[in-house]
């Protein structure tokens, strides 16, 4: 397989009825192409992540929440449950097999489809979605500096204040783990970033920003 994004491995994933969609890192504002890509191709996610995600589901029944069991044992009954009958299987493939008024019913997902201003996927025609984004926050960041108040005024640290990674299984941080130096160094990329517009410099260079970044970093400054 080329690529993660590949038709070869899409096709590998279309072969298996459900898949282990669990998060690197549990957030509110955190999915990822790990549900995305098994709700395109039909199989049904097993999903363990946001808490927000039922807001961007197809329907109500179109994944499995791993949050909603009180322990792998009862979320193992249930999916041997639906595995082995059919019809029960098939209900959580509506946005795929259903009728047209039952694929997507979720009306803030077909809201926010509708009205968005960035692209998504292979949509290039509105442009890379995560440009669009970091555009966006400075837009409005700018805005506030200027003293206006914008639909951003109200977010605190809070929305993007993602918890340091722990392992699932001994619900500890892993020193190792790749994941818990990228979240120490978003910690610091935030706070360079925040001294940059606090001070005016608004045409750094990205020598200036990561050589910040990365003495705060190796001096666990973040």
């Amino acid at each position: 397989m080329e690529s993660m994004d590949s038709d070869e491995f899409f096709h590998f994933v279309a072969r298996y009825k459900f898949t282990l969609s669990f998060e690197n890192a549990v957030c509110d504002d955190y999915i990822t192409e790990k549900l995305w890509r098994p709700l395109v191709v039909g199989s049904v996610p097993i999903y363990m992540g946001s808490p927000s995600v039922r807001d961007w589901l197809p329907n109500n029944n179109s994944a499995i929440l791993a949050m909603d069991f009180r322990s792998p044992k009862e979320l193992a009954q249930y999916l041997h449950v639906h595995n082995s009958n059919i019809t029960k299987y098939k209900s959580f493939l509506k946005h795929k097999l259903g009728a047209k008024g039952e694929k997507v019913t979720n009306k803030r997902l077909t809201s926010a489809l509708e009205t968005r201003k960035w692209g998504i996927d292979n949509d290039f025609e509105k442009g890379n979605f995560i440009e669009h984004f970091e555009c966006f926050l400075c837009e409005h960041e700018h805005k506030k500096l200027n003293g206006q108040r914008t639909r951003l005024s109200s977010i605190s640290e809070a929305h993007y204040d993602c918890p340091i990674p722990v392992s699932p299984l001994t619900n500890t941080v892993n020193r190792e783990n790749w994941w818990v130096d990228q979240w120490h160094m978003g910690k610091c990329e935030a706070r360079v970033l925040r001294h940059f517009v606090e001070i005016g410099n608004t045409e750094y260079k990205y020598h200036e920003l990561y050589d910040k970044v990365n003495n705060m970093f190796l001096n666990k400054a973040c």
